[in-house]
């Protein structure tokens, strides 16, 4: 049965959003750890529901469990709007809303509160700000370019200049919603760095 729908509300589009992002991919490693333990269970074993055991799940690890709105200032003002201006920057919002867990309807305050604690607590985030602190507290644009190409999930492994436009939002949301502890500058007069102030 198929049902026709001309416009999805924000929030309907967020709830499809979140069942994306909750879902599982399953792909030849995942497969072959279910098969490992469904071969362990016994044959006589009533049915009911598989809970898959001691499988990594690398999601937030994905490319796509970053942000991808390019201008936190717009996504504020596209959240406040419920619209954007194209379907790209609509998209993002969805994805970026969806992402950090915001719900419709907050005012401008809780917005951005709220946008800055689920940020810097997703785990993808954390990783890079203790590679950040690892190094000194200061990385270069290739540097990271190189690190986030490395520590993604996605399959194939995407190369370091595949990611340019997402080290470039990293930075941008990171010095942003990062209350002026990080900065990004171009001391010379070629690659950006990220550094802690």
């Amino acid at each position: 049965m198929g049902v026709k729908i001309d416009k999805l509300e924000l929030e309907d589009r967020i709830y499809l959003q979140n069942i994306l992002d909750e879902s599982q991919l399953i792909d030849d490693r995942m497969m072959e750890a279910i098969k490992e333990q469904l071969s362990l269970l016994a044959l006589d074993e009533e049915g009911g529901d598989f809970e898959f055991k001691n499988i990594a799940d690398k999601k937030d690890f994905l490319l796509s469990s970053l942000p991808m709105s390019e201008d936190i200032n717009k996504l504020k003002e596209y959240y406040k709007n419920r619209s954007a201006p194209t379907k790209v920057e609509y998209d993002c919002m969805v994805h970026d809303l969806s992402l950090y867990t915001i719900p419709t309807g907050l005012k401008e305050e809780e917005f951005l509160n709220r946008l800055r604690v689920f940020f810097f607590e997703h785990p993808f985030i954390q990783a890079f700000l203790k590679e950040l602190n690892s190094a000194g507290g200061e990385l270069y644009f290739g540097r990271v370019r190189q690190w986030l190409a490395a520590n993604c999930a996605d399959s194939p492994t995407p190369r370091a200049w595949e990611v340019t436009k997402n080290v470039q939002i990293l930075y941008h949301w990171i010095e942003t919603l990062g209350g002026g502890k990080y900065v990004v500058d171009v001391p010379g007069t070629y690659s950006q760095r990220i550094f802690l102030k």
